[in-house]
């Protein structure tokens, strides 16, 4: 993934989204939208790389996670494997 951070977004790190950030983001009772993709296997939603601000999950872009209070996200885009 190529990872670009803009300058509005707030302090945090790049890592994996893991089995937690994902159900962070799935939490029907969270004050949020997540647009799963469907039939994906879990190990590639876990592998996806999100924004973290030490335990919170901040943003994913791939399933269109954004937390409350965040205006703008950072994106990664898939630039590829082995061919």
């Amino acid at each position: 993934f190529r990872v670009t951070r803009p300058k509005g977004l707030c302090a945090g790190e790049v890592r994996p989204l893991g089995a937690e950030g994902l159900k962070l983001a799935l939490d029907p009772d969270a004050p949020h939208r997540s647009n799963l993709p469907h039939k994906v296997p879990k190990q590639v939603l876990h592998a996806l790389p999100a924004y973290w601000r030490g335990a919170d999950l901040v943003a994913q872009p791939q399933i269109g996670f954004l937390a409350p209070g965040c205006e703008v996200a950072f994106e990664a885009v898939f630039v590829g494997g082995r061919r």
